[in-house]
């Protein structure tokens, strides 16, 4: 008996496979951005269920990434003609674009830095093994180049403890993500995961200091493919490889302005406390997790197996999401099913998930709660079918035949 869940919504209009879906979080009417293999950017009204804007890249090149960045920017990578843009949300009119590394896994993270500019961490243009950081100015649309090639190996080489197994070097950049505090994480191909700060110094134009403030290794030597932070406890990190674990770090602030107390190598700086961290390991007993999203009473992962996943935080029952392909399959000859030329079987019987998010219901209610003796009597209507959704969390997942389906959580 196939005990999955149905979608209670889907939203329909991409022509081929979605690539990201993206709930954007300061937006009073909950809004989802989704992207495509074909460059198209939809944004959807997920009260009305309707699109409300689309752009088309003129290049037609698959958008792997995406990023809102307040406020009211829209970060797109496309990894075909190797270019990271920015839009305004508001009406999708690109702002920005720029030329970056899409060779490897790897995406990319924009976040407003000590000196009020937004910085982007991107793979290194020379080699997806380090990477490199740029301030940008929205407004005079300029992009200079804070830190170089990047590489981290020799600085922590001493960190890493004698258990764990030999490798040669942290392989390529896989993923990266921005935590509250001004650090940035990222996972390695070789299952090392390192978090540092940039500090920009006050006098110079732009200067900064690059410090090391963590270091674990949960999955080596498999590679990282996907990193969260636990939306329940924002000091805790969260990350997934090739195995059946979810393992969490624990995020450890560290000072980064008493640079005396610092010692560099390689151009790279380390607080002298730097200590490896032993991270939490939670199994699911699912293969291959390469997306991971936290809400504040569930946990979501899907795989590359094409199946997504969902369970909640107190609880480890797990419930499962696929789609299932159409049982009818449509045969030209005349011979009709008498026909030798059968369905192969080992197609998948599956619709595989391309991405997946979360519309977490707390959060929106902490941020937008509102009542209905506050709302104007004309637009009662329209908040109540609001309020009916957001007292919800939902589980979006977009798939490789284009349709994007919703999930109640319950």
């Amino acid at each position: 008996m196939d005990d999955t869940k149905l979608p209670d919504y889907t939203l329909r209009a991409h022509t081929c496979a979605v690539t990201t879906v993206l709930v954007v979080d300061d937006c009073h009417t909950p809004t989802l951005v989704s992207t495509d293999e074909k460059g198209r950017i939809i944004v959807w009204d997920l009260i009305t269920r309707r699109s409300v804007r689309s752009h088309q890249l003129e290049s037609g090149a698959a958008i792997t990434a995406t990023q809102y960045v307040e406020p009211n920017l829209l970060a797109c990578l496309s990894k075909e003609d190797c270019s990271l843009r920015l839009y305004n949300l508001a009406t999708l009119e690109e702002i920005f674009e720029m030329k970056v590394n899409t060779m490897s896994f790897a995406n990319f993270v924009i976040a407003r830095s000590e000196n009020g500019l937004l910085t982007l961490f991107c793979c290194s243009t020379t080699n997806p093994e380090a990477i490199d950081c740029y301030t940008i100015d929205v407004t005079t649309k300029r992009l200079k180049r804070v830190a170089k090639e990047l590489h981290f190996g020799e600085s922590i080489a001493n960190v890493l403890p004698d258990g764990l197994p030999k490798i040669d070097k942290l392989g390529l950049v896989m993923k990266f993500i921005s935590h509250d505090s001004g650090t940035m994480f990222i996972g390695f191909e070789s299952g090392i995961i390192i978090g540092f700060r940039l500090v920009f110094d006050s006098i110079s134009d732009g200067d900064c200091l690059v410090v090391v403030t963590h270091v674990s290794a949960p999955h080596c030597p498999r590679p990282i493919l996907s990193l969260e932070i636990d939306v329940n406890n924002r000091a805790k990190l969260l990350g997934s490889s090739t195995d059946t674990i979810i393992a969490t770090d624990t995020i450890i602030t560290t000072d980064t302005c008493a640079v005396s107390d610092m010692k560099s190598r390689a151009g790279i700086t380390t607080s002298n406390d730097l200590a490896f961290i032993t991270s939490e390991i939670h199994d699911t007993h699912t293969r291959k997790i390469y997306d991971i999203k936290s809400l504040s009473k569930y946990l979501l992962w899907s795989t590359w197996t094409g199946k997504s996943y969902s369970s909640k935080v107190d609880t480890s029952f797990i419930e499962k999401y696929w789609k299932s392909k159409s049982s009818l399959i449509p045969i030209e000859s005349s011979q009709g099913s008498f026909d030798k030329n059968k369905a192969d079987p080992k197609v998948s019987r599956y619709v595989k998930t391309k991405c997946i998010t979360g519309f977490d219901s707390h959060c929106y209610s902490c941020r937008f709660g509102v009542r209905m003796d506050s709302v104007a009597l004309s637009d009662r209507s329209k908040e109540r079918r609001l309020l009916q959704f957001a007292e919800h969390s939902w589980y979006i997942i977009g798939y490789e035949d284009g349709s994007i389906s919703l999930y109640r959580l319950k």
